[in-house]
């Protein structure tokens, strides 16, 4: 699984897959799947899932104005759309409202701006 993590932390550049991960690991899906959930609680795929929206929610609340295209590109969702509804699915609200919310200054600066599991 520390492993994986690792792949997973290095794929910042590029879409990664579990399965991919699984082969460059030597582990058996399952395997993997069975062994996130026993240490961290969610699959492999809602690991990279939050992972993704921990970065948005980063660089939203740096630059709340900037493209959310290119910013769904960036962190390699397929496309604006896919990001959006992962975004909205995990935090509950659209990266245009969080943005709104930035630009508000209804997100505190000191808060932390990440989901964790």
């Amino acid at each position: 699984m520390i492993a994986s993590l690792s792949l997973f932390e290095l794929a910042t550049d590029k879409r990664i897959s579990v399965k991919d991960t699984c082969r460059q690991i030597s582990i058996s899906n399952k395997s993997l799947i069975k062994s996130y959930q026993k240490h961290i609680g969610i699959t492999p795929i809602k690991y990279l899932q939050l992972q993704s929206i921990n970065k948005a929610l980063l660089h939203l609340s740096k630059d709340p104005k900037q493209s959310l295209t290119k910013l769904a590109y960036d962190l390699n969702f397929y496309d604006q759309a896919h990001f959006i509804n992962s975004f909205k699915t995990i935090t509950g609200i659209t990266p245009t409202q969080y943005s709104n919310y930035v630009l508000n200054n209804k997100i505190d600066e000191g808060s932390p701006n990440f989901i964790s599991f």
